[in-house]
């Protein structure tokens, strides 16, 4: 069954999302300024470090107004317009900025096919948690592109159709039944809960219900979301391609590594690794959705194909590559708004002064699939780092200074031993966003 926007609008109209009391509206530790940062996406595709202040940024689908706040938080100097096809929520969004003091910004009510009728242009669009209620995706997306300037970032993502497949099918029950047609939202949302407490408990659909909170929140944007509907990892990038946008990076890129599912990539059949080999990387992210699909969202970042990525990935950069860059620690991480509580170099000083590898997701997860901790020596490089970025020829020499001697032989080692030793330590800092290679 095909959901027009009008049923979308109804819904949130009803209840704008998400619903988040205005003074909790905040940026709540360094993950949250990191996941709204506009910093990381422009390092993914051009490898440079960008200061966001000035730029114009777009929010489709803005709901209440709880992303843009954030956005708005991360990224001071710029200015968001945020648009929603709800009047509703964008009252609510506005009211939201206006209880905060935010000024400069503007909420409009726009759906995302309309966009060109703003007649501006802008250098970051969001589309979060929006494209896949859209009645055309690929028309959401040429719209999109339509208003991003050259050289600009659009951040969207889909429901995944593997990770989300349980609520499809509730979703699909419950619209087969009617449930939502000609009533209000609260009371299809206590339909849904007499329904479920009829049934047993072995059923698969209680089995959800039973493993999930039951807020009124939860049950609209899952069992009865209008709208809702999931892509394959293909489907996106087929999306992409009608669009005539290219890809640049997933925005969690960590929790998409293949090799990161075995016990020792090493240690597969051959015949595998050299599919993996030479698979490229659209390709192993659908094998990864396919062994795990664990990712609600499949969260990307693309932009116009006239701007090709630069990024080059650290694993790909010879040593006269490295030669010629420069290592900043990310700036997020050097962001004091919720010290004491939080003070990165602080954990990094008391690691070192223990002698203890730091367990990174204590004090930055957003990065960190599983737990990973940082060893020392990587502690030590992180740590000389944070007060001044250094060209990687100027931290060779700093870190020839601090080991000297091969910890094995006793000999002295050369420069090039040094840069050889610095470089999977920086490639692991760098994989996890503590540090960008500019």
């Amino acid at each position: 069954m095909t959901i027009g926007s009008e049923q979308v609008k109804k819904q949130f109209e009803e209840a704008p999302y998400p619903e988040v009391p205005f003074d909790k509206s905040l940026c709540q530790d360094l993950n949250d300024l990191y996941r709204w940062s506009l910093i990381t996406p422009f390092y993914r595709k051009y490898q440079r470090l960008i200061n966001p202040a000035g730029m114009t940024v777009l929010d489709v689908g803005c709901g209440s107004g709880v992303v843009a706040h954030r956005i708005v938080e991360a990224n001071p100097g710029i200015t968001l317009t945020g648009i929603d096809l709800s009047p509703k929520s964008v009252e609510v969004a506005q009211s939201r900025f206006a209880h905060h003091g935010l000024e400069g910004h503007k909420f409009i009510v726009l759906s995302a096919e309309e966009l060109p009728e703003l007649n501006q242009t802008f250098d970051y669009i969001n589309c979060h948690e929006t494209l896949y209620l859209l009645p055309d995706p690929l028309a959401g997306l040429r719209a999109m592109k339509a208003v991003l300037n050259p050289g600009g970032i659009i951040r969207a993502n889909l429901h995944s159709f593997y990770q989300r497949q349980s609520y499809f099918r509730i979703q699909t029950f419950f619209q087969y039944l009617g449930v939502m047609e000609d009533c209000s939202l609260q009371t299809s949302i206590d339909l849904v809960k007499s329904f479920v407490n009829c049934l047993q408990d072995y059923t698969a659909l209680k089995s959800t219900w039973n493993s999930s909170n039951k807020t009124d929140e939860y049950i609209t944007a899952n069992m009865i979301l209008q709208g809702d509907k999931g892509f394959t990892i293909p489907q996106m990038f087929q999306l992409l391609e009608l669009a005539e946008l290219d890809y640049v990076s997933m925005v969690n890129w960590q929790f998409w590594e293949l090799p990161k599912l075995f016990i020792d990539p090493k240690n597969i059949p051959e015949e595998f690794a050299l599919i993996f080999e030479a698979a490229s990387e659209d390709q192993l992210l659908y094998m990864y959705e396919l062994l795990h699909p664990a990712n609600r969202l499949i969260d990307f970042w693309c932009g116009h194909p006239d701007t090709p990525n630069q990024y080059l990935p650290t694993a790909l950069q010879s040593l006269t590559d490295w030669h010629q860059r420069t290592i900043y620690v990310h700036p997020i991480l050097q962001d004091l708004r919720f010290a004491p509580k939080v003070d990165f170099k602080e954990s990094l000083l008391q690691a070192l002064k223990t002698n203890t590898p730091l367990p990174l997701n204590k004090v930055f997860s957003a990065t960190s699939p599983g737990e990973i901790t940082i060893p020392i020596d990587y502690c030590l490089c992180l740590y000389h780092l944070w007060s001044s970025h250094l060209t990687f020829t100027e931290l060779v020499e700093m870190w020839a200074k601090l080991k000297p001697l091969d910890p094995l032989t006793l000999a002295p080692r050369n420069l090039e031993q040094v840069a050889q030793e610095l470089i999977p330590i920086l490639s692991f800092l760098e994989d996890r966003s503590l540090i960008l290679v500019v």
